[in-house]
């Protein structure tokens, strides 16, 4: 299979956050080159800083090219950087990031759990409330960082007692016939049942409520 080869502008993209506003000054003159061999000898230029500074890496590894620094010009710092080996600026989250779904994801020891504590210092630097579900207790160090801290264990009476709920207890303003059906669909989705099933609970639920 045939590569597509790279154009002038994708190599310019790409070499931008190494080489800065160079790169910007030699596109501009590519751009409005008059003649055919002054645009070749442009070009030429820009193949040779592409060889030099980033052919290597990508024989090696994938290199994305990094965000636009308005869309991570944010107040909580988690990041540092670093494009073709060298640190390019910081990697920050606005306020307005966080409602959003984000994903981390690696392999194991890529540094993921590192990351998450870099978030959760962030979050705590701007006094945020957050909840951490941490099946293989790597966040107990937090208990030395911040004694306020909550941790609930469950099924550990010692340490959970402060976390206690009743599901068949509606919320305030929530009607019981309302409240029962969010618990059957809720009991039937996280345990993929049929409709059957949900039939069942529904009425299972409306004469206990009863």
């Amino acid at each position: 299979m045939n590569q597509k080869p790279i154009t002038t502008e994708e190599i310019c993209n790409k070499l931008r956050p190494v080489l800065g506003k160079k790169i910007d000054d030699i596109y501009f003159r590519y751009s409005i080159a008059s003649g055919r061999e002054e645009r070749e000898e442009i070009e030429h230029l820009l193949s040779t800083l592409y060889q030099k500074h980033l052919n290597q890496l990508l024989d090696k590894s994938i290199l994305l090219e990094p965000p636009k620094q308005e869309l991570i010009d944010g107040t909580y710092d988690l990041a540092t950087i670093i494009y073709s080996g060298k640190e390019v600026g910081q990697f920050k989250l606005r306020e307005q990031d966080w409602p959003r779904h984000v994903c981390i994801t690696g392999m194991s020891g890529a540094g993921k759990t590192t990351f998450a504590f870099k978030i959760v210092e962030a979050l705590n630097a701007h006094k945020k409330p957050y909840l951490i579900f941490d099946w293989k207790r790597s966040f107990r160090p937090l208990l030395k960082e911040n004694p306020s801290t909550l941790v609930f264990t469950v099924g550990n009476e010692s340490v959970s007692n402060l976390f206690k709920t009743n599901i068949n207890q509606p919320p305030k303003n929530v009607a019981p016939k309302e409240w029962i059906n969010v618990l059957a669909d809720l009991l039937t989705e996280s345990f993929q049942a049929s409709f059957g099933v949900h039939k069942v609970i529904l009425e299972t639920l409306d004469e206990a409520f009863k």
